[in-house]
């Protein structure tokens, strides 16, 4: 620094910063087709708690979640290690993503919970409602899985640069759905912005073929 600062700058390329590498943790520890629909779970802003007997694996797949969101963050409680002096929260009422011990299991399933979604990371197991899929987008789940699973086959290494193109098949989703979002705001009206909503989902299908 200069005269006691530190100066600090934005780089101008963010594209390496658009991913968090512990989602290899992710993938390792869930079958693809399990990790995109937690990913779709956690769009819908459920109540999802993490179980493994490894912390290190509960915080760095909490994380990883949280990365797939962007280039939006998860505005709800977010702890990827609950301790079990603790264990209320998992009985609050609004949006979160919990880590804890799978030991505290038997002990969670006597609290009074609403619906939650379990992830069991050490046996690759998810279990939700089937109501809160309901509106899930087929067609871009099936392409999501059939993206991330020619990228992981055709990974050469534990090079940390290669999970990448991973994490892009979650940026491209968003960009997939989102990027046409302007063309269908109307700005005529007095009454503010008003959204084409019809012609704005149509645009979804047309667009399915770009993953």
């Amino acid at each position: 620094g200069v005269g006691g600062f530190l100066r600090v700058q934005r780089p101008v390329n963010t594209s390496q910063c658009t991913y968090d590498a512990r989602i290899c943790v992710l993938f390792r520890a869930m079958p693809v087709s399990k990790a995109v629909m937690l990913f779709f779970l956690l769009l819908t802003e459920r109540r999802v708690i993490l179980l493994s007997q490894s912390p290190a694996i509960l915080s760095d797949c909490a994380h990883a979640l949280q990365s797939l969101l962007y280039p939006f963050q998860w505005q709800h409680i977010f702890i990827p290690l609950l301790i079990k002096k603790m264990l209320d929260y998992a009985c609050a009422p609004m949006p979160f993503v919990i880590g804890m011990h799978i030991s505290l299991l038997p002990e969670l399933k006597k609290m009074p919970m609403e619906e939650v979604v379990l992830v069991d990371l050490d046996r690759g197991r998810l279990r939700y409602n089937e109501q809160d899929i309901t509106h899930l987008p087929d067609e871009h789940f099936d392409a999501m899985v059939h993206a991330a699973e020619a990228c992981l086959a055709s990974k050469s290494g534990d090079d940390e640069r290669d999970w990448a193109p991973l994490a892009a098949i979650f940026l491209d989703f968003f960009l997939c759905v989102f990027s046409s979002y302007g063309r269908f705001l109307d700005r005529g009206s007095g009454r503010g912005c008003g959204l084409d909503k019809m012609g704005f989902r149509r645009t979804h299908k047309k667009n399915i073929s770009k993953f």
